[in-house]
């Protein structure tokens, strides 16, 4: 489980068109998945729609973070 998580202003802003307890199950979902890789599942199409936006940007970030922290480990390693 993640101790620190950062909820990007461009999630927020994706979620802004939905009806106001639409959105809070879509932050709920974008929380979940990031906190512990929990999938909800989400009835509503355009909200499972963002939920699915958010995602992928967040998959994608997290992809290059580990590949980041992956040079940097080797990196380190050729040095010791």
């Amino acid at each position: 489980m993640k101790k620190n998580i950062t909820l990007r202003a461009e999630w927020v802003i994706a979620t802004l068109p939905l009806p106001q307890a639409i959105k809070l199950i879509v932050l709920e979902a974008v929380l979940a998945y990031i906190v512990n890789g929990y999938i909800t599942e989400i009835a509503d199409p355009q909200a499972a729609e963002v939920f699915a936006t958010i995602k992928a940007d967040y998959d994608a970030r997290e992809a290059k973070r580990l590949e980041r922290a992956e040079k940097r480990a080797a990196q380190k390693a050729q040095k010791a």
